[in-house]
């Protein structure tokens, strides 16, 4: 609207010019002149009205643009606020999914917690039946030692009886010096009765000896015992930090719990808080049951803990009666351990024996079978040289003919420049006759025999490249595919002597896991020390191997035969290097001569 009145009101003052120059030029037009004048008057109150318009207009503008800044810094307040509560909202929510994953992680760990006080409990109870079997069977058998220990008395008794008696007989001896017969009867009394002794005494050393073992095993189980003991009780110190660790998660609810009531009281009733109070009341009921199932698991363990402390109490007396048992015993333990030890170290030696007679064949067997092997391989390494000589010696042949080859093209390049230099001196000789004969025609005139030659020898000489072209493609797709299969065979190869040994290397781990622990130190490591020493030696001649099969390749391929050769064969033989640089720049030559030959025949 602005635009249009503006427009109009320019238009109206151009035709008010005009009309005032037409004034002043005609002076004898009076009513005109009025008229004019008249238009004038309307025109500029038409003008004023114009101007409040755009005065109101423009004020109608400041206040929307005013309105719209406010609208806008409201928006923004607005949008601030809605970013603030929604970050709060999301950190409300990651803290509820933080607690409830803490709360899921509390219920497993208390179900392992169960099922494993569970499960030790059942070891426990099995443990405390066999334990007090053994008591049973300990008390038994102290019994049979206290009889035992009765008869010993008896015999020391039938000892001292005979002690007496031989003491008396003595006496009887010094009166009575010269009767022989009296010694002899002596004599034998004396054999009977000490052999009689020692027999008896024998047996009851190995009753006793019996006895000792018995009463050593019940030490021992009770021992583990105790430290089955120990390790409950540290479960025990771990549950009460799980509980700990519960308890400073029900705090961290709380305080979320008093942070969102004081938003509510800030924003108001919304929707979003509404949801967010529901899921911590939900959380707070799961937290409730959860705290249910601790006092639950704790009950639990009370019960554990009477039952351990009447198991304490059942060990303290076995300890007891095993104090006053190990006191009579003792010194029949040390002569009963020490004729253990030696059947023990006897046993174990004859074991040993056996154990190593066997090992030794085993390792007999498995040794010829690696030099039946070694065999195989040696063979397979000398037919694939011979192979490798052979594509070798080939390779020399065709590069022998591609440097003939390569003479005649240079033979032929040097009789096919003269005669163009001939040609060269004979068309500028020709050129600058016609160019003095010929100085004012536009046209320049030329024999049938120039013409034909020049379009037959340039015919002949495309020709002849296209063909040279193709016969070196050709070769070299020949070479190609002659390398290719050399790799092939090579890596085949490879792949083989790398299984077989990779075979080897761990039939020989297993041995020296087997016989690592029969055999001493000295002798497994010269063993490994010559598997690792025939190892090395056949790597060694298989990356030697594997660089001849593949130094004979092109350039072009340089880069694949790197990535299929093995890591071993990165050090290329003198020999095959020169004979690459021998066939680069015959090539070069090659494809260099015929562009030479293209451009001057043309």
């Amino acid at each position: 609207m602005l635009a249009e009145s503006s427009y109009k009101v320019k238009a109206q003052m151009q035709d008010i010019e005009t009309l005032e120059k037409k004034g002043k030029g005609q002076h004898g037009a009076n009513r005109e002149y009025a008229q004019v004048m008249r238009e004038l008057e309307y025109l500029k109150k038409e003008l004023f009205k114009l101007k409040l318009d755009v005065a109101s207009v423009l004020e109608e503008k400041s206040r929307a643009e005013k309105e719209i800044e406010a609208s806008t810094s409201k928006m923004i307040t607005c949008t601030r606020k809605e970013e603030v509560l929604r970050k709060e909202i999301d950190e409300a929510n990651e803290e509820q999914v933080l607690a409830e994953l803490a709360r899921i992680e509390a219920l497993k760990e208390f179900e392992d917690i169960r099922v494993q006080r569970e499960r030790e409990k059942e070891e426990f109870l099995s443990k405390l039946e066999t334990t007090r079997k053994k008591l049973k069977e300990a008390k038994e058998e102290i019994n049979e030692s206290k009889e035992l220990e009765m008869k010993l008395a008896i015999t020391v008794s039938d000892v001292d009886i005979l002690q007496n008696q031989l003491n008396l007989v003595k006496e009887m001896e010094k009166r009575v010096q010269g009767d022989e017969s009296v010694k002899l009867l002596e004599g034998s009394l004396r054999k009977d009765d000490e052999s009689g002794d020692s027999i008896e005494l024998l047996t009851i050393k190995e009753e006793l000896e019996a006895a000792k073992k018995e009463l050593a095993l019940t030490r021992d189980e009770s021992f583990q015992f105790m430290a089955a003991m120990d390790v409950i009780r540290n479960e025990l110190r771990h549950v009460t930090k799980e509980t700990a660790r519960l308890k400073k998660n029900d705090s961290a609810v709380q305080n979320l719990n008093s942070k969102l009531l004081r938003k509510d009281d800030e924003s108001g009733d919304s929707t979003e808080l509404q949801t967010i109070k529901e899921e911590l009341e939900a959380a707070k009921k799961e937290l409730a049951l959860t705290r249910d199932e601790s006092f639950q698991f704790m009950a639990a363990m009370d019960v554990i803990r009477n039952e351990l402390r009447h198991v304490t109490k059942e060990t303290a007396r076995l300890k007891k009666n095993d104090s006053s048992v190990q006191n009579l015993n003792s010194k029949l333990l040390r002569t009963k351990t020490k004729l253990e030890a030696a059947c023990a170290a006897e046993e174990k030696a004859r074991s040993l024996v056996i154990s190593l007679s066997h090992s030794l064949e085993n390792l007999k067997t498995e040794t010829d079978e690696a030099k039946k092997e070694k065999e195989l391989i040696t063979q397979d390494i000398i037919t694939t040289k011979a192979e490798i000589q052979k594509t070798e010696i080939e390779i020399d042949m065709n590069e022998e003919k591609l440097q003939g080859v390569m003479k005649e093209l240079e033979e032929a390049k040097t009789t096919e420049a003269l005669a163009l230099e001939k040609l060269k001196t004979l068309s500028e000789t020709t050129m600058k006759e016609r160019a003095l004969t010929e100085k004012h025609s536009s046209k320049i005139t030329i024999s049938k025999f120039e013409y034909e030659y020049l379009t037959n020898h340039a015919a002949a000489a495309e020709e002849l490249a296209d063909k040279k072209v193709a016969a070196a493609e050709a070769w070299i797709e020949a070479l190609k595919a002659s390398e290719r299969e050399i790799l092939l065979e090579t890596k085949i190869v490879q792949r083989e002597l790398k299984e077989r040994m990779l075979k080897e290397e761990r039939e020989v781990y297993v041995k020296e896991k087997t016989v690592g622990r029969r055999v001493s130190s000295e002798e497994f490591d010269r063993t490994r020390k010559r598997d690792k020493s025939s190892s090395k030696n056949l790597q060694i001649g298989v990356s030697r191997k594997s660089i001849k099969s593949n130094g004979s390749m092109t350039p072009s391929k340089r880069a694949k035969f790197q990535k299929a050769a093995s890591p071993a064969t990165r050090h290329v033989s003198p020999f095959t290097l020169k004979k690459r640089k021998k066939v680069i720049p015959n090539l070069a030559k090659l494809f260099s001569g015929k562009k030479n030959t293209i451009t001057t025949e043309f």
